[in-house]
């Protein structure tokens, strides 16, 4: 067989750290966050700061140890939302994305009944491009959270733009599905009448 890159082989060191790595991170949350019979408390989450101490750290790391120093940061900022966010966003726009979604996936398994999380974390994907992992987030959230209508414009548009990348890919009967579904999300809030929305009608409207 071929002999891998150097970038390759750092690609693969990364990923068997993470393979290796025990999840245990509802255990380290639970404990910074007071137990878990204690409230769930809300969700405050900073706009995304590249300048970050772990994102920083992550920066100046070898790619065969970025998922090391990844774990080394998570000791100290195992409680706080917005650092798997981060992280999980940096994995992705670096194309390390089988190491992105993990972080992810373990922020969803921690607060998956947070919608205002889960939103956040579904816009991250569809920034990166992960637009049916985004799409399939927002479809939480709106089963979470159907009473408001930014439920259903997110999932909307996020479907709309995986369709236009079916359409460009070539596939056609899967871009008219999404585009369909899409269109029947924001007849749904047109049709609707919400209370403390003023106008949300006209601007999904505009949108359909």
């Amino acid at each position: 067989g071929s002999t891998a890159s150097g970038g390759d082989r750092d690609q693969v060191a990364d990923m068997e750290d993470a393979a290796a790595e025990p999840v245990a991170l509802a255990k380290k949350v639970e404990s910074k966050e007071g137990g878990a019979d204690d409230p769930e408390p809300g969700v405050a989450l900073k706009a995304w700061d590249p300048d970050t101490p772990y994102l920083k750290a992550l920066k100046a790391a070898k790619k065969g140890k970025r998922y090391a120093v990844y774990l080394a940061q998570r000791d100290a900022w195992a409680g706080s939302p917005a650092f798997y966010l981060d992280c999980g966003h940096w994995f992705l726009e670096q194309k390390a994305s089988a190491l992105g979604l993990r972080v992810l996936s373990n922020l969803a398994e921690l607060h998956r009944e947070d919608a205002a999380l889960l939103r956040v974390m579904a816009h991250r994907l569809a920034q990166a491009g992960e637009l049916t992992l985004a799409a399939q987030v927002f479809e939480e959230v709106r089963r979470l959270r159907p009473e408001e209508p930014q439920s259903w414009r997110d999932l909307a548009l996020v479907l709309e733009r995986k369709a236009d990348v079916d359409a460009a890919g070539g596939d056609k009967e899967l871009a008219l599905e999404s585009y369909q579904r899409a269109m029947v999300l924001l007849a749904h809030v047109v049709e609707t009448r919400w209370e403390r929305f003023e106008e949300i009608e006209l601007m999904a409207l505009t949108e359909l």
